[in-house]
């Protein structure tokens, strides 16, 4: 069976005072996209999966030829986290405590990632407010990588969901400003590659090299892993993409790979769901338009 392993950095300070979930004063919101983070992977890609026979009264394995064994870690600081509060079972994960600094926690799971070389298929490093649903999921970045190599990477699309909302889903990772990317456009230039084209289920489907290449992920072959661990940068705790969040998990992808995503035409081929409505929240009817009931 595939196995993978899965790094989710989590922290939660109630004194922290930031914008950011981790740093609120409510714990509710982080427990809940954390057990939805869990819940997601294990029952998209998990082996725990079984079809009723009611006829014989029993379950029978289902989903197997996609079965993914997850070996999931959760990595920590100190006491800044709320594993006691979770309401999911700790057989999904695994946890692994750490010194570091908590804007830093990203580095730690490089380390952990690094360590796995040689004993898994798949390295998957995901925030921990993103849910996975799609059980084709690894399946769609190995299908991209046999057309188009293992120098590229497909990064999925973050969308937030909500009916109520003036839309009911958003992609929220919009282009970034040229100058963010000017540093490193050495190695990956988006406005120098093409944009890739392949047939999936008797339709077109088209990626674009990413304007904006974070994603708070990403799902690495073996062979990949191998690729950016030996990279002199990867162990470098340099914070100068955006910030320490977004350097940890994106800057090494854009030093040793072309990275790309679905085109908004076809954002849904591959999508992981940032829990919440924050970005959501953000959008205002035009002038004349009624918001939703």
């Amino acid at each position: 069976m595939t196995r993978a392993l899965v790094v989710i950095p989590h922290y939660f300070d109630p004194q922290g005072g930031g914008r950011h979930g981790s740093r609120c004063p409510d714990p509710m919101p982080r427990v809940r996209a954390l057990a939805a983070c869990l819940d997601g992977l294990h029952t998209s890609l998990g082996a725990s999966q079984v079809a009723y026979d009611i006829a014989a009264r029993v379950a029978r394995p289902a989903n197997q030829r996609e079965a993914v064994e997850l070996d999931v870690a959760i990595v920590t600081t100190g006491s800044k986290h709320l594993l006691g509060e979770l309401p999911v079972p700790s057989s999904l994960y695994r946890h692994v405590a750490t010194d570091e600094d908590g804007w830093m926690l990203g580095f730690a799971c490089r380390d952990v990632l690094r360590a796995g070389l040689g004993a898994y298929d798949w390295f998957l490093f995901i925030e921990d407010d993103l849910v996975l649903h799609d059980p084709l999921f690894l399946r769609k970045v190995a299908w991209f990588q046999s057309l188009a190599g293992e120098q590229r990477i497909l990064q999925p699309n973050r969308f937030e969901s909500d009916a109520r909302a003036l839309a009911h889903k958003a992609y929220v990772d919009g282009d970034l400003p040229p100058r963010v990317l000017d540093p490193w456009r050495s190695s990956f230039d988006p406005d120098t590659l093409p944009a890739l084209e392949g047939r999936v289920l008797g339709g077109q489907v088209r990626f674009v090299p990413a304007a904006n290449p974070h994603g708070g992920c990403f799902f690495l072959s073996a062979a990949q892993m191998e690729r950016l661990a030996v990279q002199p940068w990867f162990a470098l705790r340099d914070t100068s993409f955006v910030g320490p969040l977004e350097s940890a998990v994106t800057l090494p992808l854009i030093r040793t790979f072309e990275v790309y995503k679905p085109a908004p035409e076809n954002a849904s081929f591959l999508e992981l769901r940032h829990f919440g409505t924050g970005f959501l929240s953000l959008l205002r009817p035009a002038s004349g338009q009624r918001p939703p009931e």
